[in-house]
């Protein structure tokens, strides 16, 4: 093949290879910054239910609420999400959205449990904390669940990603001349040899004392 094929084919390589990379890092960072901003937003969602589960007192005549307007703005620092809440006590919503999706397995402590589920027309991140108060003669089971969508969680992580695709659209770029220099440095040699081949007449049996290419 000619040296010109075979230099071209070289460079596609190159550059192949080089979008692949520019790829993989582009999925890795989104990846990475979607798992990211999902656990910053645990930790404040679950933070804010738990807060909420631990100011519920009892008293005599059953269990009182408090919603402290501190906890909702804890969550509201996160960004323009949208926030969603529940309460039940004994199996009954006492406030809240009745609606908001329960978790398919029901927490065993005050710890925070986290599951994503549809509602409405988006989809939330919920935290759920379950614990059980002494009402009366015995114990009624409280269920804590705080809602939030994921517009800023999703804001985050495309931000990320966006840098990321300039990153690797900027290695890709750089990756041209460097593949096209890479080539060149590879075909020069034989080059130089065939043309030193080539200035010989087809009788000249003599070695050619021309560097060969490493």
């Amino acid at each position: 093949l000619p040296n010109g094929s075979l230099r071209a084919k070289l460079v596609v390589q190159l550059l192949v290879v080089a979008a692949a990379l520019a790829v993989l890092l582009y999925f890795t960072v989104r990846t990475t910054a979607d798992r990211a901003a999902e656990a910053t937003q645990d930790a404040i969602l679950g933070a804010a239910t738990t807060s909420i589960a631990e100011q519920l007192r009892a008293t005599e005549d059953g269990i009182e609420v408090d919603l402290a307007y501190a906890t909702f703005s804890m969550l509201g620092a996160i960004g323009q999400d949208r926030l969603f809440y529940r309460i039940d006590i004994g199996g009954e919503t006492v406030t809240g959205y009745d609606d908001l999706p329960l978790p398919e397995v029901q927490p065993a402590s005050l710890a925070a449990a986290f599951y994503t589920a549809p509602y409405l027309d988006t989809e939330l991140r919920i935290a759920v904390v379950a614990r059980s108060m002494i009402v009366g003669k015995g114990p009624v089971p409280v269920l804590v669940m705080v809602g939030q969508t994921r517009l800023g969680q999703a804001a985050i992580a495309d931000s990320l990603a966006n840098r990321a695709a300039l990153v690797g659209l900027g290695f890709f770029l750089l990756a041209v001349p460097l593949s096209l220099l890479s080539a060149g440095s590879v075909f020069n040699p034989i080059n130089r040899l065939a043309e030193a081949v080539g200035r010989r007449g087809p009788r000249d049996l003599r070695p050619v004392r021309h560097p060969a290419p490493r």
